[in-house]
């Protein structure tokens, strides 16, 4: 069963042929290095927009990446961080991405890099990162701010349709992934996301509306009673993606692709699977689940938990969506809507 829609993820529901961006320049056709229309508003929502100098930035890349020779870049799309596309002269492309200032520390992109790497090495479905002369990552002077840059492979295919085999089929790259982490060690420090990350961070930036508007209490005490439901269930715990849905893979034939690895860290594995149990049409879940089975085992408990952690992960979202995170990009839900987000949290929690 799904939760109500409006507490679902901010979709892509139509394509943005052109768009202005207030105060700089207009944008036509804007997709991701995959081909994907980017939503207007959650463009032009980006806090990180810069007017990037291409020519500098290109320099920069040739300088960075001399293995690439001479290439021409292109702004693929600028939503938490900015994607750039590169294209060598002999017509081979590469995604380019800049962080969101402040967003990730050094220490951050060593872990990131150095366990991408581990699972390109391990065999797992995710695209290729590419070294520079300063190894895995880069810093680049943009618009004279120093920013971290990583190279990956343009990824082959396309973006899956939200069906039942492409949900099978992330299933299956979700296994695979997790199969491929085990034994992952790293010197730089990761942020594990745990029942603190999950509810007490979130709740703590949502608590000053919640209070506002007299719902701080309710979701308190929803809260307490959704952790005990995960701390008494012995649950699979590993490396996971932790955004790993339809927009951060590729389809290529009956291969699956999966990139985008900034939120890669240790956590509960049965919250990779959320993002199935939403999905409007009901054998989508299941088929997850099989496609997952094919690979390792996803026991009763995590499968019966996956309800529970989809209303948690409501929190993050909620925030998210209030443009309260660091990595939020605007504010995409109105403050007076949150009474009736909490409502439906727990009419949903005492099902």
């Amino acid at each position: 069963m799904a939760l109500p829609t409006n507490l679902g993820a901010t979709k892509n529901e139509s394509s943005c042929h052109a768009l202005s961006v207030p105060g700089r320049r207009r944008l036509t056709n804007v997709t991701d290095p995959h081909g994907r229309s980017i939503h207007a508003e959650q463009f032009a929502a980006s806090s990180t927009l810069l007017i990037v100098n291409l020519a500098l930035l290109k320099r920069q890349i040739e300088q960075h990446y001399p293995q690439l020779g001479t290439v021409e870049v292109t702004l693929a799309y600028s939503y938490v961080h900015e994607i750039f596309s590169v294209t060598t002269s002999d017509d081979v492309r590469y995604a380019l991405k800049l962080y969101r200032v402040g967003v990730r520390t050094d220490n951050d992109l060593r872990w990131e890099t150095s366990f991408h790497n581990y699972l390109f090495a391990a065999g797992a479905p995710v695209v290729e990162l590419i070294a520079g002369i300063a190894g895995s990552f880069q810093f680049l002077d943009v618009e004279g701010i120093e920013r971290f840059a990583t190279l990956t492979r343009w990824a082959p295919g396309s973006e899956p349709r939200a069906n039942v085999e492409s949900f099978r089929l992330l299933g299956q790259a979700a296994a695979r992934f997790h199969n491929a982490s085990e034994g992952f060690v790293s010197d730089a420090h990761r942020d594990v996301v745990d029942l603190n990350e999950i509810i007490d961070r979130p709740l703590t930036m949502l608590k000053p509306m919640l209070r506002y508007c007299n719902r701080w209490e309710d979701v308190v005490h929803m809260a307490q009673d959704l952790r005990l439901r995960v701390v008494e269930t012995q649950l699979d715990w590993g490396i996971c993606h932790n955004d790993l849905g339809l927009r951060n893979v590729c389809v290529d034939g009956d291969q699956m692709l999966i990139f985008d690895l900034d939120g890669s860290t240790a956590g509960f594995r049965a919250l990779e699977g959320v993002g199935a149990f939403e999905a409007d049409d009901s054998r989508c879940w299941p088929a997850w689940l099989s496609g997952y089975r094919e690979v390792r085992d996803f026991s009763s408990a995590d499968e019966r938990i996956v309800p529970t952690f989809a209303l948690l992960a409501q929190f993050q979202r909620t925030a998210w969506k209030l443009g309260l995170t660091d990595i939020s990009v605007g504010r995409l839900m109105a403050p007076d809507e949150l009474p009736a987000v909490v409502e439906e949290w727990l009419e949903w929690a005492n099902r």
